[in-house]
């Protein structure tokens, strides 16, 4: 495992390189002449964010088919139904839903819709797809979901797992969810490369909205050699970017488009790519990192030039009180609160004292969710110290332990908020406390009065929570009893 490399590189991400095929890979017959070769769909709101409307195009290879699209409430019952012929390789549907379920984090209302190919009157094939009802917009540089300017309470996630390493189960994207859930995380940037598709529909039913990214990081390559900057490399760069819109752009889930991680050079790809998503992916606003290397100050230096292509301010590492004044953009932290060792610390002048306090601010993506140690036994010459102190069976190796001599980042992939085995580490209840959504302040604490600010966007606070209060002198209780009314509105305050 190592970090930097010396510029030959489209892929220099932070994590292991291991080798084989990590994923599943599926083969199956489909009908030669009649097939739903590929489909897009826009579920939006309208009429003040209180009605949906769904369009979808199916792109067929038989004019003679005819697609029938249904769409179902999360009840199993159907809302909406047509039928549609294909002209040019294309069947198309829209509708209008009043009174439709918005999709949140908070919310993750979802439907499902199911695409039928027919041809001569028998079912030739059927595909379904979850959708979501929701508007992403940005509007005098803030940026809006379902009307509302939220935050990105968010990680960065690698793909891995102590036991099978680049191979993940449903089982552990489920713990992450829960530990997400548990802890206040509602935002997940898929670093650096996209995710196995079932997160994405874990994401859609759970409620994460996502920043998706493309596999295109060449951080370690630096001046006009650079390999992003190759003309030869720009059609892969592009080609990443489009894959990742193309398998991804039906999921409610992802609100936006990454085109990288720490690019610099590769402005002339990224401009290519960011008007091919405008063009055939729309609806969500384009994010890139064009760090320059050479310059790891705080805030980071990017590439000025790069402000025509993104449709946010991004940095990594920025400084507690920065925000970006002079674009007319709103601003997020790609990475921050580098997660290693005894780490997490004074985040309350990130968020108290500056993301909760200005709307041009989205948040940002703690770097990052979890170590990426892979379980070995351990040695025969340590095997004396088992059951002594914390020293067990197994232990959760780093690159370092492999090649101590060689070209490692050591210890560098252990820096997570979470252990491998997903046992949190004590950064995560920091994490928790300011991403918190009712913030305590006291009115008249002689009286007992205190406030509480709701900072759920779209939820009733008395919908999802109970509360209790407790009053201690030198840690010895003195009181204690229930909230009894905790009926505050999203944003609102009592």
């Amino acid at each position: 495992m190592y970090r930097w490399c010396n510029g030959s590189w489209l892929e220099d991400q932070d994590f292991w390189r291991l080798a084989g095929i990590y994923r599943s890979v599926w083969l199956w017959s489909r009908d030669k002449q009649s097939r739903i070769n590929d489909y897009e769909s826009y579920a939006t709101l309208k009429n003040d964010y209180k009605d949906g409307q769904f369009d979808v195009t199916a792109f067929c290879s038989d004019d003679d088919a005819v697609v029938e699209f249904e769409l179902f409430g999360a009840d199993g019952k159907s809302v909406a139904s047509g039928s549609s012929q294909p002209v040019d390789g294309k069947a198309k549907w829209n509708t209008e839903i009043a009174g439709v379920n918005a999709w949140s984090a908070e919310r993750p209302n979802f439907y499902s819709l199911v695409m039928t190919l027919k041809k001569g009157g028998s079912v030739v094939e059927s595909i379904p797809q979850l959708i979501g009802f929701r508007n992403v917009e940005i509007k005098e540089s803030v940026f809006y979901l379902n009307g509302v300017p939220v935050k990105m309470k968010g990680v960065n996630r690698h793909e891995s797992q102590a036991d099978l390493w680049q191979t993940e189960s449903v089982e552990n994207m489920l713990a992450d969810f829960k530990l997400y859930k548990n802890n206040n995380i509602n935002a997940v940037r898929t670093s650096h490369y996209p995710h196995d598709w079932r997160f994405y529909q874990l994401a859609n039913i759970y409620g994460i909205y996502v920043m998706d990214e493309a596999n295109n990081e060449s951080h370690g390559s630096q001046g006009e050699n650079a390999v992003a900057a190759r003309p030869e490399v720009a059609p892969l760069f592009i080609n990443r970017v489009q894959r990742m819109a193309y398998r991804d752009r039906n999921q409610p889930c992802v609100l936006f488009w990454s085109l990288g991680n720490e690019c610099p050079h590769a402005l002339e790809p990224s401009k290519t790519a960011a008007n091919w998503l405008r063009e055939h992916a729309p609806g969500r606003p384009i994010h890139a990192e064009f760090m320059l290397g050479e310059k790891y100050s705080n805030p980071l230096s990017y590439n000025e030039d790069a402000n025509e292509v993104t449709d946010m301010e991004a940095r990594m590492y920025a400084f507690p009180d920065w925000l970006e004044t002079e674009k007319n953009k709103p601003s997020i932290l790609s990475e921050y609160s580098h997660a290693m060792g005894n780490s997490n610390g004074t985040l309350a002048k990130y968020w108290f004292e500056g993301i909760y306090k200005n709307d041009r601010h989205m948040g940002g993506y703690v770097w990052d969710w979890a170590d990426q140690g892979l379980r070995q036994p351990v040695p025969a010459e340590f095997k004396h110290n088992i059951g002594k102190g914390p020293v067990k069976e197994n232990f959760f190796a780093y690159g370092g332990w492999w090649n101590k001599e060689g070209y490692t980042d050591h210890n560098f992939c252990m820096n997570g908020l979470v252990g491998a085995d997903r046992t949190p580490q004590p950064g995560l209840g920091a994490i928790k406390h300011v991403h918190s959504y009712l913030h305590v302040s006291p009115v008249d604490p002689a009286k007992g009065e205190f406030k509480l600010k709701s900072w759920f966007d779209f939820v009733n606070a008395d919908d999802v929570m109970t509360g209790k209060w407790t009053l201690l002198n030198n840690g010895e209780l003195v009181a204690d009893g229930e909230i009894a009314d905790l009926n505050i509105p999203a944003r609102g305050e009592k």
